[in-house]
């Protein structure tokens, strides 16, 4: 069987006391607004009744209608679109989003950490950008677990699903855990009740070490809903039945139901949403360039007047980029773009060529000059009819 979920009104019957002394508390703050009824009282009088009490209670409610207030115009486009700020650009960097749900009601976030990119999301988006993006993003799960609560009269919450498979150590990004932990202690205050549990799945035997560092950042609330999966990948991924969850935190929650809107990658049945695909499987190529070498890549340009894309990261340093297009004909080539410095403080680094003839495209990556660093570069080119 399915967790049970608490009951709202059993909820707001039992503390119904408490959230009439903090309606009294903040009669300045909250009289008259709809929007701030007993259901959005009763998350922070749970957060924070045996943290604090009333008085902690009172000032979360107090910092959260400045928040929603402040910001009235942009949590609205972010409801609308189902967008945070700059989420074009962030999810370049990232392979997470929103995959379904448990059982019509808990909605679920996927991370897949091993297939993201947050030195290139720092080198590209600033601090206060990266904490916007983490920040907002709780807006529309508050607002769909806020929907559902009222329409069951259950208190649902989100789910986080973190898969560390193909992680390494080395893909730790120290920006990014500040930035991550910045915005989890104002979601701690924005969005009381909203996190049910942070599961990881797949983690590596270092993992929990990596835990210790990063729960410097994390606020003691978050760290309390995390835990580890036990079961093996093999376990996870291979089934015949998409019940047959191994993961017993998820099987939990699932109950009878299971999880057959899940993607495949969880044991679910559904397709796996492209934000979701390994960045390598969404056409990110990555290549080391040794210290005085280059490495050339050349792609067919079939007929005349396509339109070339392309996306270049830099992991550190900075490495040169030139392309050309050689003619069928063998004609003289074309230049395209003469050298550039492609730099890992700019971060993305993006641009368009139109293709005049059909022959090859070569795009050089030239790290000649560097007597001793090699080059770690991500990029992605894509050759396609101009768009006119």
């Amino acid at each position: 069987m399915a967790e049970p979920r608490e009951d709202v009104d059993e909820l707001l019957a039992k503390h119904a006391q408490d959230i009439e002394l903090l309606r009294a508390e903040l009669v300045d703050v909250i009289g008259g607004v709809s929007e701030y009824d007993d259901i959005f009282l009763l998350r922070f009088v749970l957060t924070h009744k045996d943290r604090g009490g009333l008085g902690a209670q009172a000032d979360a409610v107090r910092k959260t209608v400045k928040f929603r207030t402040d910001n009235r115009e942009a949590l609205a486009e972010v409801v609308r679109t189902g967008k945070p700020p700059n989420h074009d650009v962030f999810i370049k960097f990232q392979a997470a989003g929103y995959v379904g749900d448990l059982g019509g009601l808990e909605p679920v976030h996927v991370i897949r950490g091993g297939h993201c990119n947050a030195k290139g999301l720092m080198h590209t988006l600033s601090h206060e950008q990266v904490v916007d993006w983490l920040l907002y993003l709780k807006e529309i799960y508050f607002n769909m677990c806020d929907e559902r609560t009222r329409k069951t009269r259950k208190m649902v919450k989100s789910i986080t699903i973190m898969d560390m498979d193909n992680y390494s150590i080395f893909d730790g990004e120290p920006r990014f855990f500040k930035a991550l932990g910045e915005s989890s202690k104002l979601s701690a205050v924005y969005y009381p009740q909203l996190l049910g549990k942070t599961v990881i799945l797949n983690a590596p035997s270092y993992m929990r070490a990596l835990m210790s560092t990063v729960s410097v950042f994390l606020p003691k609330s978050t760290l309390n809903k995390i835990a580890f999966c036990p079961a093996s990948k093999a376990a996870l991924y291979t089934r015949k039945d998409a019940k047959d969850i191994k993961c017993p935190f998820i099987q939990k929650m699932a109950g009878d139901v299971g999880c057959t809107n899940l993607p495949d990658f969880l044991g679910g049945r559904g397709e796996t949403p492209e934000n979701l695909k390994p960045r390598l499987m969404s056409g990110h190529v990555k290549i080391n360039v040794g210290s005085r070498s280059c490495k050339e890549i050349n792609l067919d340009v079939p007929v005349a007047g396509l339109h070339a894309l392309w996306e270049v990261t830099v992991e550190d340093f900075g490495i040169d980029m030139s392309a050309q297009l050689l003619p069928s004909d063998g004609s003289e080539a074309l230049q395209l773009m003469a050298v550039q410095k492609i730099r890992a403080e700019n971060g993305l680094t993006s641009g368009d060529w139109i293709l005049p003839t059909c022959g090859q495209l070569q795009v050089r990556f030239d790290n000649s000059y560097s007597l001793l660093r090699s080059k770690n570069i991500e990029y992605r080119i894509s050759v396609s009819p101009s768009q006119t």
